[in-house]
C-alpha cells in the first residue's frame, strides 16, 4: 500500500525582495495617487501587494482596515487570482473582496445606490441571456415597422 506524505510548502509571497521602485510605491502615504504601468510580469502586482500589506499593518501609525482598500484587475480571472494572492499574504479576515473587477466595482456602487433609494436592484444577466434579449428587441423592432 502506498504511502501519504503531507509537506508543507512555503507560500510564495512569503519572502519578496521588492525593487527599488516597487520600495518607493509600497511607502506611499495614503492620499497619493499613482500610475503604475508595464509590461506583463514587470512586477506591477507585487508592487501592489506590497503597498497593500504596508497599508493594512498592524504597526502602521496610519494604517487602514483591510475592507477599506480595493484593488481593481482587469478581468474576473485577475481579480480572483489578485484576492486569493492579497489573502495569503494578508492572512487574516476581511468584511469584503480585497480586489474586483472594475464592472463588479460598477455592478456593486449601482447595487448599493438602488438599495439606498429603495428600488429594484440591477441584475446581471449571462451573455446568452443577453444575446437573447436583443434578438428579441430586434424581432419586435422589425415587427413594428411600417412600410
Amino acid at each position: 500500500m502506498p504511502e501519504t506524505a503531507f509537506v508543507k510548502v512555503a507560500s510564495r509571497s512569503a519572502v519578496v525582495s521588492l525593487s527599488a521602485t516597487q520600495a518607493k510605491l509600497a511607502q506611499l502615504p495614503l492620499d497619493a495617487k499613482a500610475v503604475v504601468y508595464g509590461s506583463p510580469g514587470s512586477g506591477k502586482t507585487t508592487a501592489l501587494k506590497a503597498l497593500y500589506l504596508a497599508k493594512v499593518a498592524q504597526d502602521n501609525p496610519d494604517r487602514v482596515e483591510a475592507h477599506e482598500v480595493l484593488a481593481i484587475a482587469a478581468s474576473r480571472e485577475a481579480a480572483n487570482q489578485l484576492r486569493d494572492e492579497l489573502a495569503l499574504a494578508y492572512q487574516g479576515a476581511t468584511s469584503g473582496p480585497m480586489a474586483r473587477s472594475l464592472s463588479s466595482f460598477a455592478f456593486q456602487v449601482l447595487r448599493h445606490q438602488a438599495l439606498a433609494r429603495g428600488t429594484k436592484a440591477p441584475e446581471l444577466i449571462s451573455g446568452a441571456e443577453q444575446d437573447l434579449i436583443l434578438k428579441q428587441i430586434l424581432e419586435t423592432a422589425s415587427e413594428l415597422k411600417l412600410d
